[in-house]
């Protein structure tokens, strides 16, 4: 099944999402070129390890490939976030961001554990998964009620 292939994804995704607050930050001071460059790079990356890890490892080779690739945009969005804006580097931030992501990777793991794979498992775990990481990112202060109202209002 899949669910150690979504597993490689979801740890890969840890790094995507701080790699997104990288991301903003060079393109917020005028530099969204490089971004888009890091992007294309870790796309070409992504692609190439695609060809020469799904023959061997099928789904999980794609999984590999999309970790991989996320694991580089992290890397390289933050030598560039660090080199254009004078800044420590963020740990107790971007721990904040892992937090939550790491909450709905251990729920999909624990699932898989104790109760195996299925599609309406999948489901449900997803779902709770998504909950549990809606709360965390809220006790953590990531985000409030009155922006996502604020959010909503403009559709």
């Amino acid at each position: 099944g899949g669910a150690f292939a979504h597993q490689i994804v979801v740890f890969g995704a840890l790094f995507y999402t701080v790699s997104l607050v990288n991301e903003n930050v060079v393109s917020g001071i005028g530099k969204p070129a490089i971004i888009m460059k890091i992007i294309v790079a870790a796309a070409v990356v992504n692609v190439v390890l695609n060809f020469l890890l799904i023959p061997s490892l099928g789904m999980n080779g794609a999984a590999i490939a999309t970790a991989v690739s996320y694991v580089l945009m992290f890397v390289f969005t933050t030598a560039r976030a660090a080199r254009f804006v004078e800044m420590e580097l963020p740990f107790y931030e971007w721990g904040k961001l892992i937090v939550p992501t790491a909450a709905l990777f251990g729920v999909h793991y624990i699932s898989l554990y104790f109760f195996g794979t299925s599609l309406i498992l999948f489901v449900i775990t997803s779902l709770a998964g998504l909950l549990l990481y809606l709360l965390t990112a809220f006790a953590l202060r990531l985000f409030s009620f009155g922006e996502i109202r604020a959010l909503t209002s403009r559709f």
